[in-house]
């Protein structure tokens, strides 16, 4: 049996599952152009303009096709494509097409895929979502920001490309991997994989780690190294940690070592088993 209606502007459809009772969560359709409905399969189509509301999650697309359990009545699983839009606990996920699984709790964004909390974003072909523990995983082309905390020293973090980015809530880490490439204000890293500590707010950076090749550049200063560590201005001073093979480079001046530790604000430096060349004008009168 299927049925179809065209649904006027701001008509609201409230659907209660897990009948009976009406105590259950509810579905809630603020809005769709038309709807369609096939009681054989549970399968409910909603098409053109349309808002929908579920556990505390609002969806809205162009066309929402969504399945309900014939046992339970309870919702299964929902696709949505055409600008699609979900937003959650503060959070604005954008997509081209959405499947989530409510069963699991997972939400997949494909095609130019976004996450927006405050003003962090992140952007790329595919994000993945798992519902209960806010863990996201971005993968293809994967950019965004990361801001600072509010007035905080800390100006936050840029991140130009990576092929994957993983976040874990519980350990408020963000691991970058495939060549990513980030800016810290005007430190540039790039390395084989780099992950990013964040405080207990995941608000500001702690320390950023990173696995060979590693290369950072700030200004007229270049360094390598098989690893880094770099810890931006917060209650310790801003420094950078160079260790195995380490170099760095400014101007024609040169310096090698097993660990090389660089401060940025007043350009100190420090090192172990280190070689040092130093370029030295020469007075242009001669000796006196």
């Amino acid at each position: 049996m299927r049925a179809k209606h065209r649904l006027p502007w701001l008509w609201i459809l409230v659907l209660s599952l897990g009948i009976p009772g009406w105590s259950q969560t509810i579905l809630e359709i603020k809005h769709a152009d038309t709807w369609s409905y096939d009681a054989e399969s549970g399968t409910q189509v909603l098409e053109g303009n349309v808002d929908m509301a579920y556990e505390g999650m609002m969806i809205r697309a162009a066309r929402i096709r969504f399945k309900t359990s014939q046992e339970t009545n309870e919702l299964e699983a929902a696709e949505a494509e055409g600008s699609v839009q979900v937003i959650e606990e503060g959070k604005v996920a954008r997509g081209e097409r959405a499947e989530c699984d409510f069963r699991r709790g997972l939400l997949h964004l494909k095609g130019n895929a976004s996450v927006q909390q405050g003003n962090n974003v992140i952007q790329a072909k595919e994000i993945h979502f798992v519902r209960d523990s806010s863990a996201m995983t971005a993968v293809g082309t994967v950019s965004g920001n990361f801001a600072g905390p509010s007035g905080g020293a800390q100006q936050g973090l840029r991140l130009e490309k990576a092929e994957k980015w993983v976040f874990d809530p519980a350990k408020h880490l963000h691991d970058l991997q495939g060549n990513p490439v980030v800016h810290m204000q005007d430190t540039k890293i790039s390395a084989s994989r780099i992950m990013l500590q964040m405080d207990e707010k995941d608000e500001g950076i702690l320390r950023a780690d990173t696995e060979p090749p590693v290369e950072i550049v700030k200004g007229d200063l270049r360094a390598t190294a098989d690893s880094a560590t770099y810890f931006p201005a917060g209650d310790a001073e801003e420094r950078l940690v160079l260790k195995g093979n380490a170099k760095m480079y400014q101007g024609q001046n040169f310096m090698s070592g097993d660990e090389i530790i660089f401060f940025p604000a007043t350009g100190s430096m420090k090192g172990k088993n280190v070689q040092v060349t130093i370029q030295v004008e020469e007075n242009a009168g001669g000796m006196p």
